[in-house]
C-alpha cells in the first residue's frame, strides 16, 4: 500500500493548480461560448495554443491523456491546402463550417448529458470516445474520473476485487470505481483526481490489455477462427480461389487485430487513436513476409501501432521477431 501520508501536501497543491487550469477552461468554454466558437477558436492550427482542441488535449493533459490525431476532433487544419477541412463523419462534403456546427451541437449535448447523467445520450454521442470522456471529466471533475480506456478500468477493478460484468462499459466501470472509493472511510473526502493518482501509484498502469479477460472478446475471436477455418476448407475445394482467398485474408486480419485488443503487440502501448467507428487503430503485419514464404495465417499476423509497423519493415530486428512470434504461438 502507498504511504500513510498520502496524499501529500505537494500533491494536493499540484492538483489545486491543475483544478485552476480546469476551472479557467470551463469558464472560457461555457455552453454559450461554445455556440459562438469560430474555426480558429475551436481547431488547433499553425502552432496556435489558444483554442478548444489544444487546451483540452494538451493544457489539461493531466486530466486524462487522450492521444488522438487532429482529425478525431472533427475538423483539422490541412497544411497542404492551407485551409480547414471537415471530417466526413460530420460533413459528407468535408465542409469545415458545416462540420464545426455539428461538432458544437454534439459537445453541448454531451455537456448537458453529463450534467443529467444521461448515459444513453453519452453513449450515443458522435464524439470520439477518448475525447468524449475527457470532456466529461473536465466539465464534471467530481463526477467522472480521468481514466477512459475500458481495459485499464477493468484492470483497476480487478486489483481492487470489484466484480465486473462482460457488458460493463466505460461509464459503468467508472461508476464502480467511484462507488468503491466512497465506501472507504479514509478515501471519502478525496477528490476524484486524488483517487486516480492513488490508483496509478498503488497499481501502476497495466503493460497491456492482453491479461484482461473479457468473454465477449474471446467469443469474437472464436467466431472469427471458425470462419477462417471454414473459408480455408472452401479454398482447398474450389477451382476459383481469388474471392475466397480475399475473404479469408480479411478474416485473418480481423482476427489479428481483435487478438491485439487495442494494444500494440510489440511495444505494448495503446493504439494511437480511435477510428471513426470507435475501434482502436492498429495495423496488421506478417511476422515473416509472404515474399519470404511466410504463411497467411493467424499464427503469422499481428496487430501493431504505426510506429512499430514501420520499424518492423525498416529494421526487421531478430529480437522483435522473437517477441511477435511468442504473441501468436499455438
Amino acid at each position: 500500500m502507498i504511504a500513510d501520508n498520502f496524499p501529500s501536501e505537494d500533491l494536493l497543491e499540484h492538483l489545486d493548480d491543475l483544478l485552476s487550469l480546469r476551472n479557467k477552461f470551463a469558464y472560457d468554454y461555457s455552453v454559450e461560448t461554445i455556440k459562438k466558437l469560430t474555426l480558429d477558436e475551436y481547431c488547433e492550427h499553425a502552432g496556435d495554443k489558444s483554442n478548444f482542441c489544444y487546451r483540452l488535449e494538451h493544457e489539461l493533459e493531466e486530466m486524462g491523456h487522450i492521444n488522438v490525431y487532429a482529425a478525431a476532433f472533427g475538423v483539422k487544419y490541412d497544411k497542404d491546402i492551407h485551409a480547414y477541412r471537415g471530417m466526413k463523419k460530420y460533413s459528407k462534403t468535408e465542409d469545415p463550417d458545416e462540420a464545426l456546427a455539428k461538432i458544437k451541437k454534439e459537445i453541448i449535448a454531451l455537456i448537458h448529458a453529463g450534467a443529467d447523467e444521461d448515459y444513453s445520450a453519452i453513449r450515443n454521442s458522435m464524439i470520439a470516445p477518448n475525447i468524449r470522456y475527457k470532456i466529461l471529466a473536465v466539465y464534471y471533475p467530481d463526477r467522472y474520473i480521468t481514466v477512459f480506456a475500458e481495459w485499464v478500468l477493468r484492470y483497476f477493478c480487478e486489483k481492487l476485487d470489484i466484480p465486473c460484468e462482460d457488458s460493463d462499459d466505460t461509464l459503468i466501470l467508472q461508476d464502480k470505481l467511484v462507488m468503491w472509493k466512497n465506501q472507504q472511510k479514509h478515501m471519502q473526502d478525496w477528490s476524484l483526481l486524488v483517487f486516480v493518482k492513488y490508483l496509478y501509484l498503488e497499481f501502476d498502469r497495466p503493460e497491456s490489455g492482453d491479461d484482461i479477460s473479457v468473454d465477449s472478446h474471446k467469443k469474437k475471436l472464436k467466431t472469427l477462427k471458425k470462419e477462417i477455418d471454414g473459408l480455408t476448407e472452401k479454398i482447398s475445394k474450389a477451382s476459383e480461389k481469388t474471392v475466397l482467398t480475399r475473404q479469408r485474408d480479411e478474416k485473418i486480419r480481423a482476427y489479428a487485430l481483435e487478438r491485439a485488443h487495442g494494444v500494440c503487440q510489440l511495444c505494448g502501448n495503446l493504439a494511437p487513436f480511435y477510428k471513426k467507428n470507435g475501434e482502436p487503430y492498429l495495423e496488421s503485419h506478417h511476422i515473416i513476409p509472404l515474399a519470404e514464404n511466410g504463411s497467411d495465417s493467424i499464427y503469422n499476423v499481428v496487430g501493431l501501432c504505426p510506429n512499430c509497423h514501420r520499424k518492423m519493415h525498416s529494421l526487421k530486428l531478430a529480437e522483435d521477431i522473437k517477441i511477435l512470434k511468442s504473441k501468436v504461438a499455438k
